[in-house]
């Protein structure tokens, strides 16, 4: 397992993170948040390895997609689902988002499918040009 520089992050598991659909950023920041269990947001940011000023706006997305949780606290601090909740959360979003996109490639190869049977009916004549020394 290769952790990044000083930084408490395996790099296969960002990389994992990643192919589930989150940015770069965002796997750090949720698995920083793994590692503590909870943290704020100079620690997060810290370890994470992200900007102070980008981590509300990642943290806002992860709690959109639901695998972070802000408690209400001073400082406010931020608590992650458990890592094997966000990895199925995220892989069960991912095959969802495969099956649409299976669904909308059917549909368009049926599409053309249609109009190239539809032109060779038509026997419209055709003209090649081969162009060549």
């Amino acid at each position: 397992m290769s952790f990044e520089g000083d930084r408490i992050l395996p790099l296969d598991a960002v990389e994992a993170l990643m192919g589930l659909g989150l940015t770069s950023c965002q796997a750090k920041v949720y698995l920083t948040l793994c590692h503590f269990g909870v943290a704020d947001a100079k620690t997060v940011s810290h370890y994470a390895g992200v900007p102070r000023q980008d981590f509300y706006r990642i943290v806002s997305a992860l709690e959109e997609l639901g695998l972070v949780e802000q408690i209400i606290s001073r400082p406010f601090t931020f608590k992650a689902i458990p890592i094997d909740r966000g990895t199925s959360l995220l892989l069960e979003r991912r095959k969802l988002e495969t099956e649409r996109l299976e669904k909308k490639i059917n549909d368009i190869l049926e599409n053309f499918e249609i109009n190239n049977n539809r032109v060779l009916q038509l026997g419209e004549p055709m003209f090649v040009l081969i162009s060549g020394k």
